[in-house]
């Protein structure tokens, strides 16, 4: 019931021959979907039918199982994991109001508050975005939720930024999406890390991505922090008022440590090149 039948007429088959279709379009009923809150599997069917004088005579059919997630629902690094991707949403109702505490901020920081994106090529004022960002998210007195065991593969329910904003409270995976949007929203590349039933986030502090979207070398990622082409913090510092943007940073530089516990990088910038 989530998708409309689709049906592919061919006039004509001789005997002993074969026939390549183009893909099928699948046409997903939205209002469906939308109204989905859990994981269902159904299953799909395809039909080979010959039709005749007599009537429809099926030829062959095929069945596959399929896996129905609801919409605000990640998989996990099991599928798809660019998938998370779509969650970061830079033009959510919760987060532009927060441009204007951002600009503030940087002006704060650095007597300019034009959030320009990369436009100064200067990693020193990319960093004070960073901070802005940073500063603004910790002020807003969010709290840590913990997450589901495995979250990482087995996927989990994600709190979009608004519903963060308003009730103020947000796993790590949350609090990450919700750093990534912002940190877009103002013009910069982001980045969300996933470590073993963890997640923080990054930034580029130059105008460029990693060249796929699934980075699945801690080792690469943690040499491009290491050179200053990334800066990564800690998402869950964004709840502790007391905790200052450097100590984030160490933080989340702690996790590459440990490459065994690494699961992947997800690039936000690379994944919309791409489509995801």
């Amino acid at each position: 019931d989530v998708a409309e039948p689709c049906r592919r007429k061919i006039d004509r088959l001789p005997a002993r021959s074969s026939r390549e279709l183009a893909p099928v379009p699948i046409e997903l009923r939205q209002d469906v979907l939308k109204r989905r809150t859990e994981r269902e599997r159904l299953e799909a069917t395809a039909r080979l039918v010959r039709m005749s004088a007599s009537g429809p005579e099926v030829l062959v059919e095929r069945r596959i199982d399929v896996e129905v997630f609801p919409l605000r629902e990640w998989p996990g690094l099991g599928l798809l994991p660019e998938l998370i991707a779509g969650f970061v949403t830079p033009n959510d109702p919760g987060v532009v109001p927060l441009l204007k505490p951002v600009s503030d901020a940087l002006k704060r920081r650095t007597g300019y508050g034009a959030l320009d994106g990369y436009t100064s090529r200067d990693r020193g004022r990319i960093r004070a975005v960073a901070e802005s960002v940073f500063e603004v998210l910790q002020g807003i007195g969010l709290s840590y939720a913990l997450p589901p065991a495995s979250f990482e593969q087995q996927g989990q329910k994600v709190r979009l930024p608004s519903e963060v904003v308003e009730h103020r409270v947000g796993t790590c995976l949350d609090l990450a999406i919700l750093g990534a949007s912002l940190i877009e929203q103002v013009g910069l590349h982001a980045l969300l890390v996933c470590t073993e039933g963890h997640a923080f986030l990054g930034v580029w502090t130059l105008e460029q991505t990693c060249a796929e979207c699934v980075v699945r070398d801690g080792l690469r990622l943690r040499k491009r922090a290491d050179l200053g082409d990334l800066l990564l913090f800690e998402a869950t510092s964004l709840t502790e008022s007391g905790v200052s943007f450097e100590r984030a940073e160490k933080l989340a530089r702690a996790h590459l440590e440990y490459l065994d516990r690494y699961r992947c990088t997800v690039d936000i910038a690379q994944s919309r090149r791409l489509k995801v």
